[in-house]
């Protein structure tokens, strides 16, 4: 390591371009992206998985865990088409796409 701080060779000194840089930097928001949204798909996943573990936990009959989990499932789809009906609403009104609409409001098509 000392050897190559003090070493003669050039080109381990070589300054990257602006626009190396700025690729760089590009690369990395794309990253990070990406990352930010694997990380709100994984905490979806675990407020899922949470939710069905308290389910069963709480409740003795495992039939009516499962009735309880399909009621759960269709409240949240009928929210779901709800709030992706009114996205779909207000993109078109104010001569948007959709997924921009979602993506102000934090929200993804997967949602």
């Amino acid at each position: 390591m000392a050897a190559s701080q003090g070493g003669s060779n050039e080109s381990s000194n070589v300054t990257p371009s602006k626009e190396e840089l700025e690729a760089e930097i590009k690369d990395l928001e794309a990253t990070l992206v990406t990352l930010q949204e694997q990380r709100k798909e994984t905490e979806g996943k675990l407020k899922y998985y949470l939710s069905v573990s308290w389910l069963m936990r709480n409740t003795t009959n495992p039939e009516e865990a499962v009735r309880r989990h399909i009621k759960l499932l269709h409240e949240y789809n009928e929210i779901r088409d709800v709030a992706l009906n009114f996205a779909g609403k207000l993109a078109e009104g104010e001569q948007r796409r959709t997924i921009d609409v979602l993506e102000e409001y934090g929200m993804t098509a997967k949602d």
